[in-house]
């Protein structure tokens, strides 16, 4: 890719963001480059309700339940938040859930940090389908026990494409020392570090994994076919 083509794709990103920053900006005399669901988004992924009940049951549900029924039949409590508030616009909305989703981890730092890892888990490694179930208390799967198969078939061939592509972009830019391949890496990191701090189920992964996959058919099975030649 040459140099202009690179330059082209930042401006791109750049006056992407700046439009959108810009839009904010005007309806909430606020600077704001992110959506306004981040702070609900963050609270779904740091509650107490929340961990007990993921991946399992879908977060929603601490936003419009008052309790959950897990897979041993236990009763967790919910926060129900979403009928409790109201708010002067969108951003005082994601202000508000996003303090309370702060002052949860600082209180329950343990807790935080499971938390983290059960969605690091669900994000670079679950083949199953997240979640397993939408209700807060009818166990009804989401899914044929057929095309759930099907489904884990696919990730576990998707998963082994992701990690064989930064497995070779690491042996590139570490052993071969061609660098630019380590910014492969910091990519795909960079995409699911987001659901790693809010809350990550199959359709978020899936379009990293497509992305993973081809990015390394593209790079790789050209120079294979270079090597073959």
């Amino acid at each position: 890719i040459g140099k202009g083509a690179k330059l082209a794709c930042v401006a791109v990103a750049v006056m992407s963001m700046a439009g959108w920053g810009w839009h904010n900006l005007r309806q909430s005399n606020g600077l704001h480059f992110s959506s306004s669901w981040n702070g609900e988004n963050l609270l779904r992924g740091n509650d107490t309700g929340a961990y007990r009940i993921y991946p399992e049951i879908s977060l929603d549900r601490v936003m419009d339940s008052t309790q959950a029924t897990i897979g041993d039949g236990s009763l967790v409590p919910l926060g129900d938040y979403s009928r409790k508030y109201s708010f002067a616009d969108e951003w005082s909305w994601d202000a508000y859930y996003r303090e309370m989703a702060l002052a949860w981890m600082q209180r329950n730092p343990a807790t935080a940090l499971c938390f983290f890892l059960k969605k690091l888990w669900v994000t670079l490694f679950e083949i199953r389908h997240t979640p397993t179930y939408s209700s807060a208390t009818e166990k009804l799967p989401l899914y044929s026990p057929g095309a759930t198969i099907l489904m884990a078939a696919w990730m576990l061939v998707a998963r082994f494409g992701m990690f064989a592509l930064i497995a070779r972009a690491l042996w590139d830019g570490i052993r071969r020392r061609e660098a630019a391949k380590l910014w492969i890496v910091a990519l795909v990191f960079a995409a699911c570090l987001p659901y790693t701090l809010a809350f990550a189920y199959e359709r978020h992964v899936v379009p990293i994994l497509v992305f993973s996959g081809t990015l390394f058919a593209v790079l790789y099975g050209s120079a294979h076919k270079e090597l073959g030649a």
